[in-house]
């Protein structure tokens, strides 16, 4: 049975100038409607419930994979799933497909099980860039310029080196989930 909370409704791939490192920024828009903390929690309840922004999955998809609009997290490719927490102060992360770990600059692990505590995060503000680097075969989280964090997928193929993707022809992707979202995306 599928655990995940993540239910897509979208999905976009971008064309990449080099296919063995490229980067793919995320900025949130919506203005009034797309506010974050102490902003977000002085709005009348009305307010808050026509917040948009939420949740969203970036990653990398094979480029011979079409993209469907559902479930895509789960079979074409590596993504990280974004999701706000409840005060809009920090973001849940976690990987899918969910057989991953993430691990921190400081070797730190958070599992990528969206039915457990203990996962990773970062803060979460107002016109904050987010961005999936790839390269040298790994998914890296950056937050503005600084790399936060990469995915760590288990592969019953032992010739895939621990934190490494499988070799692949892969693209920049976002995929969007069943919340209103507005967004800004630039692939370098």
């Amino acid at each position: 049975k599928d655990k995940s909370w993540f239910l897509q409704k979208g999905s976009i791939m971008f064309e990449r100038s080099a296919p063995s490192r490229f980067r793919l920024d995320l900025s949130f828009e919506g203005g009034p409607r797309s506010r974050f903390g102490d902003d977000y929690a002085e709005l009348s309840r009305a307010e808050q419930a026509s917040t948009i922004n939420w949740m969203i999955a970036v990653g990398v998809a094979r480029g011979s994979t079409e993209l469907t609009g559902y479930r895509d997290c789960k079979s074409s490719g590596f993504y990280f799933i974004l999701q706000l927490n409840y005060r809009r102060t920090h973001w849940r992360i976690i990987a899918c497909p969910h057989n991953a770990e993430i691990e921190d600059l400081d070797d730190n692990t958070y599992t990528c099980n969206p039915q457990d505590d203990d996962q990773f995060e970062l803060e979460a503000f107002e016109g904050q860039t987010l961005s999936v680097e790839y390269a040298d075969e790994e998914l890296w989280l950056l937050d503005g310029e600084s790399r936060r964090g990469r995915g760590h997928w288990v592969f019953a193929d032992e010739t895939v080196a621990a934190g490494k993707l499988p070799p692949g022809d892969y693209y920049p992707t976002v995929l969007s989930s069943n919340c209103p979202t507005s967004f800004f995306a630039r692939v370098a």
